[in-house]
């Protein structure tokens, strides 16, 4: 990995993506970001195109199944959210506690790594618990 030294410490190539733009880098200039621009909004239609998440389905908020193991069954990662907080990836979950199942959605980054994972590993469906730690959440 590349890393970069900028005014304030050395930054990989990621992190350069992730705050955007900087002119003059190679100059070695001090060099500040540019100024982001509102993004546009992304709707559920525009993201997932017109196939439903498992419709029929009852929707429980993440908050409701902290620290509560459930099957996971399916997974879709979507790799370009965009939210109030900005661009990000998320998964849609499809899941199960007693044979009633249900769809969730979560976008903290271990979370969606590991879903992404083990979906792409064909792991699923898996025990899976969602904790929070009090800085990020994880599943596990």
């Amino acid at each position: 990995m590349q890393l970069y030294h900028i005014k304030g410490g050395n930054v990989s190539g990621q992190d350069l993506v992730n705050i955007g733009h900087l002119e003059n880098l190679t100059k070695g200039k001090n060099t500040m970001a540019k100024e982001k621009q509102s993004p546009q909004r992304t709707t559920a239609t525009e993201a997932l195109g017109r196939t439903p998440f498992y419709p029929e389905l009852e929707k429980r908020h993440l908050t409701n199944l902290l620290d509560t193991q459930f099957l996971l069954e399916d997974v879709r990662y979507i790799s370009n959210w965009t939210s109030r907080f900005g661009n990000h990836p998320l998964v849609l979950l499809k899941g199960s506690i007693d044979q009633q199942q249900f769809t969730t959605i979560c976008s903290g980054q271990v979370v969606v790594s590991k879903c992404q994972e083990l979906a792409e590993r064909s792991l699923l469906p898996c025990f899976a618990t969602i904790v929070y730690n009090d800085t990020y959440y994880d599943i596990i």
